[in-house]
């Protein structure tokens, strides 16, 4: 079930992003008028489907006819099995806009530098577009320092969040590396990770503030905020992008920048707005070097080896 939560979730805001990007009332947009196909790419692993898949599949079909008969667009969202593959298929034409993880893209640049991949907007979250990633503990029965997790259980969701643990570590001066320090790494999602923590079959995770107004909304882990605390923290960072390809280029790329700005404010968009306000986000401009702090991050965790002992963990 965590899984079919976390897949709604990431359906409900990709979601939001293709209306808002797609169909804002009173426009008469190019997209209109010209008829043309918008492809949104969603990494979606076949294995993350399952039992949601239909419920899923069934809401795209309604919101696609709705933009068809309305705004004259055809809406396309393909699924790919990683971000290397929605990168690819943004560099190659195969689709126009994407969500896409800091530390992903910052890797995506670091690996291909003439990549045609751009950030299209940075999500702000109460005015900011920085915030921190912490390691999450039990606030009944966790540990009060970093020493009494010595062995113990610890969750993160990917690589990325794997890296930030690695530095929240650096920045507390420990001297241990998370991948000798902890007895067990389990890789599962968020939702996973923070109901496993609150049943204490872990006894720490690694988890973005910003979401944890979302898990908060599980009823599975209510009320998760009283229920947990930061052990540790990192320097806030650039928060989640939507990015472009190739093919979203000039007037077009601007016009979806300008509607994906107004998505948390306009009235056509009321029953998405909840994953705005739970967070007082909203999708903002990016900046000259958006996400350079995670570019200096994943060079970073090459020099020193973290990525090398997150890719030794997968094969044990």
């Amino acid at each position: 079930m965590a899984k079919q939560r976390t897949v709604k979730l990431f359906w409900a805001v990709c979601a939001a992003a293709l209306l808002a990007a797609l169909a804002a009332p009173g426009r008469n947009t190019a997209l209109a008028q010209n008829g043309q196909k918008v492809v949104f790419a969603i990494n979606m692993p076949i294995s993350l489907l399952g039992a949601g898949a239909s419920d899923i599949i069934s809401e795209f079909s309604d919101l696609k006819k709705a933009i068809r008969g309305k705004y004259h667009v055809t809406v396309d969202m393909k699924m790919y099995r990683d971000w290397n593959e929605v990168t690819r298929a943004l560099n190659s034409g195969q689709a126009d806009i994407a969500w896409l993880p800091p530390y992903q893209y910052a890797r995506h640049k670091a690996r291909n530098s003439n990549t045609s991949v751009a950030p299209l907007a940075v999500y702000e979250s109460s005015g900011k577009t920085e915030s921190q990633t912490c390691l999450f503990v039990s606030r009944d029965k966790g540990p009060r320092t970093l020493d009494h997790l010595i062995g113990k259980r610890v969750a993160f969701a990917d690589e990325g969040a794997w890296v930030v643990l690695n530095k929240i570590f650096e920045k507390q001066d420990y001297p241990f590396r998370p991948a000798d320090f902890f007895g067990s790494h389990e890789e599962i999602t968020r939702e996973s990770a923070a109901l496993a923590l609150v049943l204490h079959e872990v006894d720490a995770i690694v988890l973005e503030k910003n979401y944890a107004g979302y898990i908060e909304r599980d009823r599975n882990v209510r009320p998760f905020g009283s229920r947990v605390r930061a052990l540790a923290c990192a320097p806030a960072m650039t928060n989640a992008l939507m990015v472009s390809g190739k093919t979203l280029t000039g007037n077009k790329r601007e016009r979806v920048q300008t509607i994906l700005f107004a998505l948390h404010k306009d009235n056509a968009f009321a029953r998405f707005r909840e994953y705005f306000k739970i967070s007082d986000g909203r999708w903002a401009a990016p900046g000259k070097n958006t996400a350079g702090d995670w570019r200096d991050l994943y060079e970073e965790a090459l020099k020193k080896g973290w990525i090398k002992d997150y890719e030794r963990l997968g094969r044990e």
